[in-house]
């Protein structure tokens, strides 16, 4: 049994994965039935909500079903359960500011292990707005369960007014903390191929459960030259300084930017895109101890298939302070997808993600995580729709690390799950011409 899980999960890291219909670029809009309709709005309001049961694997949760979570450890699980969730979003999209707010709950129940109705809480909000001179400011905060998702490189940037994460499958606290953050920006052109970035962010996580607060602070500055349409030199440098509660000195990180940023659809397929950066890396703790020198990097292959498929590849490799883990970490990480319209009313997913890593201080290899998701969705009505959900999870943590509330060092566990989805436009603005 555990050897086709591996498979499958393997199966769809080759395949690499989905795009999910809002993903699409302008010239390749979202052609499904459920839930199109709102590539070019300029203000909306949305609902989104999903109720479903299927079988469960490990599940973890105290003798009072406080920290459940999917995975093994004690208090192991195998049988039927239910879920269900609901997500409210708004999005103002104007010429030179938007915001973006969302809230939304989900919530776990299994008869054989609690008797009430497990519940996790999402919110997020944010803004951002140019203010001229080249200037960019946003402020942005989230209240959420731990998880672990975060670690694992995004195969699409966020935008602001997106839906928050409330996904009842993916392992979760119920532990809960709050973040808030707040930056500026600004680009100038110098000449006609060059042109200088700097931007300052600060970001806090409030203290809640077992986990202390943290602040962070980072700022960088660089300059960019075009070598050609497609290829940048960058030369840069950032600092960033972290400060966690209980740990005497905060954690630093200089990062050297010396490399080429390059962007382009390949000569052999216009349908296919790669993008990919190089850095370096110096961390340490800020009084007297020495620096650990790594490479780091990123990289990003599209490629569209027919008018709705898309295959992606995402790989990082850097130090990452993280909101839900209470130490930096080091790691190289990767996710793929592969997915699309079968019909207008039937589409497929494939999404793997794998992440290997340690602390800055520790050693490499401490962290390692695999998730990987297999789903069908198929339309009712634009607003109705049914899914069937496979999703297998399974990470491992070296003894010494200090984990979020419900999290146990070792465990692995999957789910197979069946639901409706209801989406629906409470309110939508179509942006002016």
């Amino acid at each position: 049994m555990k050897s086709m899980l591996v498979s499958i999960v393997v199966l769809s890291a080759f395949l690499s994965a989905v795009a999910h219909a809002q993903d699409a670029r302008p010239a390749r809009p979202y052609r499904g039935l459920f839930a199109g309709g709102l590539d070019d709005s300029e203000q909306s309001l949305t609902l989104n909500a999903s109720a479903g049961s299927g079988w469960y694997q490990s599940v973890v949760a105290d003798e009072k079903g406080r920290s459940l979570l999917v995975g093994g450890g004690p208090g192991d699980f195998q049988g039927a359960a239910s879920t269900a969730s609901a997500v409210l979003s708004y999005s103002l999209n104007a010429s030179r500011a938007s915001v973006g707010a969302s809230a939304g709950t989900t919530a776990l129940y299994h008869r054989r292990v609690t008797d009430r109705v497990l519940r996790r809480e999402y919110a997020t909000v944010g803004t951002s707005a140019a203010i001229g001179a080249g200037f960019t400011v946003q402020a942005a905060a989230s209240y959420q369960p731990y998880s672990l998702r975060s670690l694992f490189p995004t195969l699409m940037g966020p935008r602001l007014g997106d839906p928050a994460i409330a996904d009842e499958d993916f392992p979760a606290s119920t532990t809960q903390y709050l973040a808030y953050s707040a930056g500026t920006e600004f680009s100038r052109r110098l000449t006609r191929r060059q042109t200088f970035l700097a931007s300052y962010e600060y970001r806090r996580r409030e203290a809640s459960g077992e986990i202390g607060g943290h602040h962070r602070q980072t700022a960088q500055a660089g300059v960019t030259r075009e070598l050609s349409r497609d290829l940048k030199l960058a030369v840069g440098y950032g600092y960033t300084a972290a400060s966690y509660d209980g740990r005497t000195d905060p954690v630093v990180n200089h990062r050297v930017d010396l490399g080429v940023n390059y962007s382009r659809a390949l000569s052999f397929s216009r349908r296919t895109t790669l993008t990919f950066g190089s850095g370096t890396s110096a961390a340490g703790a800020s009084r007297g101890a020495s620096l650990r020198y790594r490479a780091t990097g990123n990289a990003r292959l599209n490629h569209e298939i027919g008018r709705s498929w898309n295959a992606t590849i995402s790989y990082n490799r850097g130090l990452q302070f993280v909101d839900a883990w209470p130490e930096p970490v080091f790691s190289d990480s990767g996710a793929a997808r592969l997915g699309g319209l079968i019909t207008r009313r039937l589409d497929v997913e494939l999404t793997a993600r794998a992440l290997r890593g340690g602390r800055n201080a520790g050693r490499y290899g401490e962290v390692e995580s695999y998730h990987g998701v297999a789903a069908v969705r198929a339309a009712l009505t634009r607003h109705v729709g049914a899914a069937l959900t496979y999703s297998y999870y399974r990470h491992r943590f070296g003894d010494a690390l200090a984990l979020a509330p419900g999290f146990p060092h070792d465990f692995d566990g999957q789910l197979i799950r069946a639901s409706i989805n209801v989406w629906a436009p409470l309110f939508q603005r179509a942006r002016r011409p």
